[in-house]
């Protein structure tokens, strides 16, 4: 070792113990000091540091251990002369340690600041005035006059700490309670934190890395944070800048993130009405600030659903407003209540599912909203290609113009939900144009469905809170319309066949009939929908039908009277009553049809034994199609040509069987 350095090596050790020596000094002289004399000297010391005005109502005490440290019991702060409360905090203890060489060397560095058991307002005013702006001196505190000033603290923790926030003389300040925590706050570094307590009465955990806390004091701009905050079982992650962090102007440039298992579970934190969807996931960007904010690039998923788009959050008002447009691949509206539609189960034997709806959301938010989704699922079948202009106001919802897909064909319409009062009441005006029956039925249990076309033209009104309630309480009218298809009655023209040729081994037995056409009405009222006249048309037959569906219940009753389009000798046209449920229905030859028809054969055979064959004998119809002469009705009635004996008796017959029906179609419960 050279001279040079070993000089250098005995002068730190001289300097080292100096130091040491100095600071056992000082520990001594405070051991034996009664801070309590200089209660005077600690108070005016703190206020021309910090331009606070401090009342020290308990004892004052130092402690050696582990660092030289001022203790001070039951503390106030005054606040500023135009806050709302007259104290900016009152703790019940405060632990100042100093670094034991900065005693010694320049100005007293606060190694570490302990508060418990204490009570912290801070609040702004309208002017952007802020009580947390400290001015050396203690002559402008809260004026935002000078420049603010901060303390360099190396470590920070508190106990019980109760700290409200109240922005720009707003009715309602942020409350959050802290259990427990630890910060590092030094004047020129990175402020870090890390908290445990309840926000609105919620447990919540917080992470946070920002920039200089006299970057917060000063209310600058350009602030950056990165926080985590994990509470009622869900994560947010917060990485940006906000300028003007504590300030009337504020604003946020933030990449959010975050995910939970539901979505509702975090109301009471945000303090909206959420469904409870999960588990969840949403990434977004936030921009703006003082009630108002801007989410782009939503990329939102929840159970098995998907949303992105656009959105502006509007806060202040009466309920908050949202605009903007949504979209999605896959939206499921089961996944809106977090819960799962399923089919029917065997034993329940119902098509109209009870899952409620979450119309409760409706009262959560104001705003319009633009839809465009490629695919909701939903009963009966799947949306795809939805589009709409949603207006919600006070509960109401209203879709106008509403478009989407189903099945292949399209609806079109408005839509109108209120759920002001209960139960919600909706309403549909439009139509429904080539919905494919092969792939729409099935939803009503229809295990070989029927095919073609169908055409809707409906004005409905429902209320209730799920889709069986709706259905039992609907009213209004609705026209269907089915074009060339096929009907999967098996031997369904048997009724229109001789019955020689029916039972000639070579006669030709179908699975399904050929369809022409089909039209028909229904007048709802109260859950009973009641035909208000329905053609079927088949290449071989044309059926008429009446009756009703109690959709409450889902039974049906309906009645069809068949009339070949071929003259016949012998023939099985013979009323057919469809009952049963819409799940599980049957169709059977009705036996009141079948007597009305003897009792009349046996009226005319008594004046001619050959007149007992005359209600079996039909001279047909002798249109191909008689759904064109339903939709399009002449403009004048013609007269209709005499139909000489046989005609005259088969009216005679048709109006008797209709006169002894009449009571059984029009209210059959």
């Amino acid at each position: 070792m050279t001279r040079r350095l070993r000089r250098l090596v005995w002068l730190v050790e001289i300097a080292a113990s100096v130091m040491l020596a100095c600071a056992a000094v000082v520990g001594v002289l405070l051991w034996y000091v009664n801070a309590n004399d200089y209660r005077r000297e600690v108070i005016a010391a703190v206020e021309d540091t910090t331009g606070l005005i401090v009342a020290i109502d308990g004892k004052v005490n130092f402690s050696l251990r582990p660092i030289p440290t001022l203790i001070a019991n039951q503390v106030r702060v005054a606040n500023a002369p135009w806050a709302q409360s007259a104290e900016m905090a009152s703790i019940a203890r405060v632990e100042i340690g100093f670094s034991p060489t900065s005693l010694l060397f320049g100005r007293p560095r606060i190694a570490h600041l302990g508060l418990a058991g204490a009570v912290i307002r801070l609040e702004s005013d309208r002017l952007g005035r802020a009580n947390w702006w400290w001015s050396a001196g203690g002559s402008s505190i809260g004026t935002g006059v000078q420049q603010p000033w901060a303390p360099d603290i190396a470590k920070l923790t508190l106990k019980d700490v109760l700290i409200s926030y109240h922005s720009g003389g707003n009715a309602r300040p942020t409350t959050i309670a802290v259990v427990e925590g630890k910060a590092q706050l030094p004047r020129a570094g990175r402020l870090t934190l890390d908290v445990t307590g309840h926000y609105r009465d919620v447990p919540v955990a917080v992470d946070l890395t920002g920039g200089p806390l006299i970057d917060v004091i000063a209310d600058r701009p350009a602030w950056p944070i990165d926080a985590t905050v994990r509470g009622a079982g869900t994560t947010l992650e917060l990485r940006g800048t906000i300028d003007h962090p504590l300030g009337a102007g504020r604003k946020l440039d933030l990449a959010v993130g975050v995910i939970g298992k539901r979505l509702g579970a975090i109301n009471p934190l945000i303090g909206l009405w959420l469904p409870g969807i999960g588990p969840y996931r949403a990434t977004a960007r936030m921009t703006g600030g003082t009630g108002h904010y801007r989410f782009d690039d939503i990329a939102a998923q929840f159970a098995r659903s998907d949303l992105g788009g656009s959105l502006t959050l509007q806060l202040g008002g009466a309920r908050p407003r949202v605009d903007g447009r949504l979209t999605s691949t896959t939206l499921r509206l089961a996944d809106l209540s977090g819960d799962v539609v399923r089919l029917p189960p065997v034993d329940d034997r119902r098509v109209f599912s009870d899952w409620p709806y979450p119309f409760d959301a409706l009262g959560a938010i104001d705003g319009r909203v633009d839809l465009a989704f490629d695919r909701v699922v939903t009963w009966p079948g799947e949306l795809t290609k939805l589009d709409g202009v949603a207006h919600l106001s006070g509960r109401l919802l209203t879709v106008d113009p509403f478009q989407a897909r189903l099945t292949g064909g399209t609806i079109d319409g408005r839509v109108d939900i209120d759920a002001r009062p209960r139960p919600t009441r909706l309403y549909w005006t439009g139509k429904a144009s080539s919905l494919d029956l092969a792939l729409l039925m099935p939803a009503f249990g229809w295990s070989e469905p029927p095919t073609g076309q169908l055409d809707i033209a409906a004005d409905l009104a429902a209320r209730g809170e799920s889709i069986r309630a709706l259905f039992a309480g609907v009213d209004g009218e609705a026209d269907f319309v089915v074009g060339k298809g096929t009907l999967p009655i098996r031997g369904f023209d048997l009724i229109a066949a001789d019955l020689v040729q029916a039972l000639l081994p070579w006669a030709e037995h179908g699975d399904r009939t050929q369809l022409n056409c089909l039209v028909a009405r229904f007048q709802a009222h109260n859950g009973l929908a009641t035909s208000q006249g329905l053609l079927i048309d088949t290449g071989r037959i044309t059926i008429s039908g009446a009756g009703a569906i109690n959709l409450a219940t889902e039974q049906l009753d309906m009645l069809f009277n068949p009339r070949p389009k071929d003259p016949s000798l012998i023939s099985l046209a013979t009323p057919m009553r469809m009952t049963g449920t819409l799940y599980q229905h049957y169709t059977t030859p009705d036996a009141l049809g079948l007597a009305a028809r003897g009792a009349a054969g046996l009226l005319l055979g008594a004046i001619n034994p050959l007149a007992l064959l005359v209600p079996f004998v039909s001279i047909g119809t002798g249109s191909a199609n008689p759904c064109v002469q339903a939709l399009h009705p002449p403009a004048t009635s013609q007269a209709v040509s005499p139909r000489g004996p046989v005609g005259n008796a088969l009216d005679y017959v048709d109006k008797l069987g209709r006169s002894l029906l009449r009571p059984l179609w029009v209210k059959p419960w």
